[in-house]
């Protein structure tokens, strides 16, 4: 039977480019060498260290990953499921939304080989992974579309809420 854990997170990007009013979404080409799904186009996902909560695993994978500064953090109300079959586990991951200021320069981890901004619908069919997409859909749904989305804000570093 297999085994239901906990230890990763799944945090997704927007900034707003060129004084836009619609947000633009960063998507991340993963590495040729890496073990599971080289190549593919992601959001940031990452381990729960030893005696870190999500919400600092989703923070320090932001900052390892992409050299960025979040401006606002919110806890996404959707946790993602998905089956590791080499290993029989089955993963519940919390969902993170960022907004970083639109002129930070990103530098990527080894993990990466590229990046791009792109507006929602690209977004999405640039995503491989059906919960990347579903991650992106529920931030836009109920933070970036929703007059209630301060219901889930974490935090807002620029006021130091």
């Amino acid at each position: 039977m297999p085994a239901f854990i906990s230890n990763t997170v799944q945090v997704h990007i927007i900034a707003y480019k060129n004084s836009s009013s619609e947000p633009s979404y960063l998507t991340m080409q993963r590495d040729e060498h890496s073990k599971l799904y080289p190549l593919i186009w992601q959001v940031i996902t990452g381990k729960i260290e030893t005696n870190e909560t999500a919400l600092d695993a989703a923070l320090r994978e932001l900052k390892e990953e992409t050299g960025l500064e979040p401006s606002k953090i919110w806890s996404i109300p959707f946790v993602t499921t998905f089956f590791e079959v080499k290993k029989d586990l089955i993963h519940a991951s919390p969902v993170f939304g960022v907004l970083v200021e639109n002129n930070m320069q990103i530098r990527l981890s080894h993990e990466h080989l590229a990046f791009e901004w792109l507006s929602y619908d690209e977004c999405i069919k640039r995503l491989y992974l059906v919960t990347h997409k579903e991650g992106t859909r529920m931030f836009k749904d109920y933070i970036l579309d929703n007059d209630n989305s301060d219901l889930f804000l974490v935090k807002n570093f620029k006021d130091n809420v």
